[in-house]
Parts: C-alpha cells; sequence; structure tokens
C-alpha cells in the first residue's frame, strides 16, 4: 500500500466523504428517500468435480490445486437505507473502544488485531460487512510479532524507516499469515483486506508469484471474502495464466485512481493521465472477471468528486473519500 497505511495510522481521524451510491447492485427511488440493495458476492465458480478443501486454525492447510470452499452466498438480500448512509470505510485507525463509529458504514474495514469477537459481533449486528486489514508483503514494527519475521525483511518501504518489505516465499511467514487470518475468521470478520500484494512487483520471481497465489488461494478457502489492495501487476499477470480471478479474490480496492496525495503538504494533486488510465485498465478488467471493485481517494474538491462519481456509479463502484489535510505528516 503505497500511502493509505501509513496515512491511517499517523493522522487524525479523517473527514469522510464517503457518497457512495455505487456499492449496490439495485436501487429504488421515490417516497421519501432512495435505497440501496447490497449482496455479498457470488460463490466462486468451480468447474469440473470439486475436492472438498478442509483447512483448520493453525494448518495443515489444503494444497493450491485443490478446488476453494465456496462463500455461503446470502440467501435474502439486504436492505440498507437512505443513500446518504456512508457505505464504504477503510478505518483501520479505530480500535475497540471506538467500534460504534464502525456501525455507520454498510462495508467497513478494521484492524481486527484490536477488537474482541464481541465488538465485531456488535458492528455485525447493525447489518455491517466488516473485513480485516491483513498484510501480506510488509511488516510494522509496531507490531507485537515483529520480533518473530524481522529476519525475513528486506528493504524499508518507500517514504518509510519502520515498515519493511517482506520475503514472501518463507513458509515460516506464510504459515503465521494464514494462522492471523484464521483467527480473525474466528472473531466473526467476513472476509480480508489484503495489503502489500505489490511486493511481487519490487521483488519479482516466479517463486514470489507462486507464493502470493498460494497465500491467496488459501485466504480465499476459508470460505470469506479477500479484497486485495492495489495489486495491479500480480493480479494483471495471474488474470492472463488463468483467465479467473475468482480463486484468488473477490474484490479489488485501488488508491489514486483520480488522486494522489502530498504527505508533506497535506494536498493532493490530480494523477497523471498516463496513471489514471492505467489504474482504470486494471480495474475494468477485474470488473470483467466478476470482482467488485473499490476505489481510495484524496480530495474534498467537488469538481474531482463529481469525476469519480459518474467514473463509479454507472459501474457499482464504490469509494472512499479522505480529506488530504489529514494526511499531513
Amino acid at each position: 500500500m503505497k500511502y493509505f497505511s501509513r496515512i491511517v495510522r499517523s493522522a487524525l481521524p479523517v473527514i469522510l466523504l464517503c457518497l457512495i451510491a455505487g456499492c449496490a447492485s439495485k436501487t429504488n427511488s421515490g417516497g421519501t428517500g432512495t435505497y440501496t440493495w447490497v449482496t455479498k458476492p457470488a460463490a466462486v465458480p468451480y468447474e469440473g468435480t470439486p475436492k472438498v478443501a478442509t483447512a483448520t486454525p493453525g494448518g495443515p492447510y489444503p494444497s493450491a490445486t485443490e478446488a476453494p470452499v465456496t462463500p455461503t452466498p446470502t440467501p435474502t438480500m439486504k436492505v440498507y437505507g437512505p443513500i446518504e448512509k456512508e457505505r464504504y470505510g477503510i478505518r483501520i485507525d479505530l480500535d475497540g473502544e471506538d467500534y460504534e463509529e464502525a456501525k455507520k458504514y454498510s462495508i467497513v474495514v478494521i484492524d481486527a488485531e484490536k477488537f474482541t469477537w464481541e465488538q465485531i459481533r456488535e458492528i455485525k449486528k447493525e447489518g455491517v460487512t466488516v473485513y480485516s486489514y491483513l498484510d501480506i508483503g510488509a511488516l510494522e514494527e509496531f507490531r507485537d510479532y515483529y520480533k518473530d519475521y524481522k529476519k525475513y525483511a528486506l528493504d524499508p518501504c518507500e517514504d518509510s524507516d519502520n515498515i519493511y518489505w517482506m520475503d514472501v516465499t518463507q513458509p515460516e511467514w506464510k504459515k503465521h499469515l494464514l494462522d492471523k487470518a484464521w483467527s480473525f475468521k474466528r472473531r466473526g470478520v467476513d472476509g480480508y483486506f489484503v495489503d502489500n500484494v505489490d511486493v511481487y512487483s519490487k521483488y519479482k520471481s516466479d517463486k514470489a508469484y507462486n507464493a502470493i497465489e498460494d497465500i491467496l488461494t488459501r485466504l480465499r478457502r476459508t470460505g470469506e471474502d479477500v479484497v486485495v489492495n492495489g495489486g495491479d501487476e500480480f493480479v494483471t499477470e495471474y488474470i492472463f495464466k488463468n483467465s479467473s480471478v475468482s480463486y484468488i479474490l473477490s474484490g479489488v480496492n485501488r488508491e489514486c485512481v483520480f488522486t494522489v496525495p502530498d504527505l508533506k503538504k497535506g494536498t493532493s494533486d490530480v494523477t497523471s493521465e498516463e496513471d489514471h488510465k492505467r489504474a482504470m485498465f486494471y480495474l475494468r478488467l477485474v470488473d470483467e472477471f466478476g470482482a467488485k471493485v473499490y476505489l481510495t481517494e484524496f480530495t474534498t474538491d467537488e469538481k474531482i468528486i463529481d469525476k469519480i462519481k459518474e467514473a463509479c456509479e454507472p459501474k457499482a463502484w464504490c469509494y472512499y473519500l479522505i480529506d488530504p489535510a489529514t494526511t499531513k505528516q
């Protein structure tokens, strides 16, 4: 994650401008407001004779050649109500004491390490879909397991001296991630917001590709959603090799499609035309293959917000807006 993980942890609670009407599969206007129906992503398709993959917390884990366990689809559609309700928020700045704040979203990303299962249950009682942040490609010094895995750290991440790229090919690191995912599942999360898959672009090799594919496939086999943050190069390569994404993810979040934050000034710039086109190509590609699309943007400019809405709402893409002033470091 190029910007978000550093920004959220260092900034004050962000000013949220989620105007997300596109998070729905169907809308109905009339009466006193506009209402949106939201469904959980469809079950993972699988052709042929399925093999039921079994996995238990702590391992052993099923091999990458087995068919994924399909998530159980929501039997009935949930109705949330008026469109002004905030649809999507990435709130990894929250902890258990702030769990009430997470209730105002339809979909919220939290750091489940900071929450008990009781607190997550209370959030979900409000009809909220809860995803947990899970960093597979980098290690932060503040994590209580930092000393156990720093031996697998590579270089410091850009613009940071306390976050390190990780060697994802290490079996011990992979097992740690899967154990962590199962612990989050036991706390009741609905899926995983997977960060720093872009480690593949930094340290590209067949071994790294296979390791990331294996991690994502096993996360998907927990039966929960997997939303990859960024990961353009890896996911695109996977699609061209497999003509599918459903084995490894259910959605993609992309930062900076329209705006890029300036962390020193607390402002944002418009994304270059080349970078914008590249990002939109990626999002259209994953959308074409059935993945849910989410955007994270840094702006309060109404003209830019209108462009974001124009791009997202017809495609039912979700977007999350952050006031760039809160990103100043």
